[in-house]
């Protein structure tokens, strides 16, 4: 009998796809699969997905932030299980701040020097799975800097950091429409005009001061500047990934339902 193999196709851009790729080969190993990991920011494939695991030619659905190893068992065997990513038991509006702040926030523009400052919010406790374990921290910050590098060196504006007294609490990074279809993403405008963002983060001490949506209302002050009008975003129903209720509030419109989620735009 032919042994059954499993492929991880991923682009770099979540820290968390190191410690997912880790639970999937040591679930693999237990039903004696092979495995194999493509880098789609190095290798030239047609895959178009920014995580997307196969066993054999057979999509699983597998996502960023899964690690239970005896749940990845039961999805590369086909059993029969909802799609479930890793979740806050917090929900995005029922959170209050650990202490107002007064002080400005200052957002500056994702660069090569302070690329750092967005890394650090990745991979520490507040991000949406929690801290990256110690383990896998030095392969996971690599991986990360590499794609921030990669995008910098192509799109130049592809992020913002926001700062209260030069602490770094929140980000936003976003790419170009056309490139965002290389990571399964389509657009429904025009993509040259678009912008995607993929994600939005703040630290948890500091919800409910606004700062996401400081991110966000520079994001779309500086679209005149560009050649982009549109900034789209898949936002969820429940949970606190890209909450549908906090893009409402910050003018953007539903434009498709996906059932669990749902397609929104800024114009």
């Amino acid at each position: 009998m032919p042994m059954h193999r499993v492929c991880v196709y991923y682009y770099p851009q979540c820290p968390w796809i190191v410690p997912t790729v880790d639970s999937i080969f040591r679930a693999a190993r237990k039903l004696g699969y092979e495995c194999c990991t493509y880098d789609l920011l190095s290798e030239r494939l047609d895959e178009k997905a920014l995580f997307k695991v196969y066993v054999d030619d057979n999509a699983v659905p597998i996502g960023i932030g899964m690690t239970d190893v005896n749940d990845i068992i039961n999805r590369l065997l086909g059993v029969n299980v909802s799609f479930r990513e890793q979740e806050s038991s917090e929900t995005a509006f029922s959170y209050t701040p650990k202490k107002q702040i007064k002080a400005k926030v200052d957002i500056s523009p994702l660069t090569s020097d302070n690329m750092d400052d967005e890394i650090a919010l990745c991979i520490g406790e507040d991000f949406l799975y929690g801290a990256i374990p110690q383990r896998f921290m030095k392969k996971a910050v690599e991986m990360k800097k590499r794609w921030l590098q990669h995008i910098l060196s192509k799109f130049k504006a592809c992020g913002y950091i926001a700062y209260l007294k030069k602490e770094p609490v929140g980000f936003v990074e976003f790419v170009p429409g056309d490139f965002a279809g290389k990571l399964g993403v389509e657009t429904d405008h025009s993509a040259k005009q678009t912008v995607v963002i993929l994600c939005l983060s703040v630290k948890k001490a500091y919800w409910g001061l606004k700062i996401g949506s400081e991110l966000l209302q520079r994001l779309i002050k500086d679209l005149p500047r560009t050649r982009y009008r549109f900034v789209e975003v898949t936002a969820c129903k429940s949970g606190v990934w890209h909450p549908l209720e906090f893009y409402l509030k910050n003018n953007f419109k539903i434009v498709k339902d996906l059932g669990n989620n749902v397609k929104m735009t800024y114009y």
